[in-house]
């Protein structure tokens, strides 16, 4: 008992009030796109102005008996005048893991039956870069996100050549009036693919392409903003063996939801629902698959708050409801599979951050919760092995 309660106060000093971090985000579960906050910078560059001059290290995310995964790395400057310049390395945004290669960690909608190439895996050493500029009411961004892995071998009689490869072009714009954000938008069009060769077998992708548009408005209503919002993107890829393809798989998705951000507690509270709808099909040969969810509603509370001027606290509680479709034509046959209770989703119900800014301001440590901890009691109660921690992250502001 005494280790469970020692370890909710130590991790009770991890977050960090103003700024956001991916243990942040966590945190506050699924409302993150109704905040502003420095992780959508690399969705919506043109947001880069309001982080600048701040280098953030995300730990990763911790569980027994593994290493730490998804750590990254980024730092935001204020260049001259009205010129923001971001870079960032580590951070994972590729549709790699859609086509069954990799997992960052997160829970995804797959296209069906993912067939990963054989022996491939996809690069991990993301770079990113972002340029912003200042226009008054009117904030311009443009961000590349680059990332590639080679590996090549040759011998005498047989050469082998293997590399996956990414690129992401992100345009975004924000308004804002009386220092109140108004709207922003943003799009990104990226390019996967993905190449095995030897001297008598060759599997590429064709294709590859992603799309993806988001955009909200913030409406003032008092002490509250309303935040609609909405979210598209499709993506696609052949499967090529010898110049023939093998299979064709493509997903699309579409969100629809509204958050209400209240002022309250020195902080905020923010319920949030959402409409959720994807499509995922494989066509090989004669056969298909398609995978359909509809989540209706997708339910959302999370509140940040201060407990003293150097603690803030933060939580979310998290509910999806809907169907998921499952239908598979083989040989002829239709066989069509339906769930109704979660859309096969296995989301966290609660999550819990904490944390302290150090150095008045210049040093924040954020944290989340580790998932074992939280719902099982740890150890001493569940007999499992698990981390304290779920997500780590060290952030630095600097010239003030």
């Amino acid at each position: 008992m005494r280790l469970w309660l020692l370890s909710l106060v130590v991790l009770s000093i991890l977050i960090c009030p103003v700024f956001a971090t991916d243990a942040r985000v966590s945190a506050v579960m699924g409302v993150s796109p109704y905040i502003i906050d420095e992780t959508r910078v690399f969705q919506n560059p043109s947001l880069i102005k309001f982080f600048s001059n701040r280098a953030v290290l995300e730990l990763g995310m911790y569980k027994p008996d593994a290493l730490p995964t998804n750590q990254s790395g980024y730092a935001f400057f204020h260049i001259t005048g009205s010129v923001f310049f971001g870079a960032g390395v580590l951070r994972k945004e590729d549709e790699f893991y859609l086509m069954g290669m990799g997992d960052d960690g997160e829970s995804h909608y797959y296209i069906p039956n993912p067939v990963p190439p054989a022996g491939l895996t996809p690069p991990n050493n993301e770079i990113d870069l972002i340029l912003g500029t200042d226009m008054g009411d009117i904030a311009l961004g443009l961000g590349i996100h680059m990332a590639r892995k080679y590996w090549k071998r040759e011998t005498d009689s047989n050469e082998e050549l293997k590399k996956t490869s990414a690129l992401g072009i992100k345009i975004g714009t924000s308004c804002v009036k009386d220092d109140e954000m108004l709207f922003e938008g943003n799009v990104r069009i990226g390019m996967n693919s993905y190449k095995h060769e030897t001297a008598t077998f060759v599997q590429e992708s064709d294709g590859g392409m992603s799309i993806s548009l988001g955009a909200r408005a913030y409406l003032p209503m008092g002490e509250a903003t309303l935040i609609p919002r909405v979210g598209f993107s499709t993506f696609s890829y052949k499967d090529m063996i010898n110049d023939n393809e093998t299979f064709n798989a493509s997903l699309m998705t579409l969100t629809v939801g509204a958050g209400l951000k209240v002022n309250a507690l020195g902080g905020w509270i923010l319920p949030a629902v959402e409409i959720n709808y994807r499509n995922g099909k494989k066509e090989e040969d004669s056969d298909e698959y398609t995978l359909t969810a509809l989540t209706l509603p997708h339910l959302v509370l999370a509140s940040e708050f201060p407990a003293t001027d150097w603690l803030v606290v933060r939580v979310g509680v998290n509910r999806f409801y809907g169907t998921q479709t499952q239908k598979e034509t083989t040989n002829g046959e239709i066989t069509t599979t339906q769930d109704v209770t979660s859309c096969f989703l296995q989301p966290d119900m609660l999550t819990l951050g904490a944390g302290v800014v150090l150095f008045d301001g210049t040093l924040i440590i954020d944290g989340t919760v580790g998932d074992d901890l939280l719902h099982k009691g740890g150890y001493i109660f569940s007999g499992e092995k698990g981390s304290i921690f779920g997500r780590v992250s060290l952030g630095v502001n600097f010239g003030k």
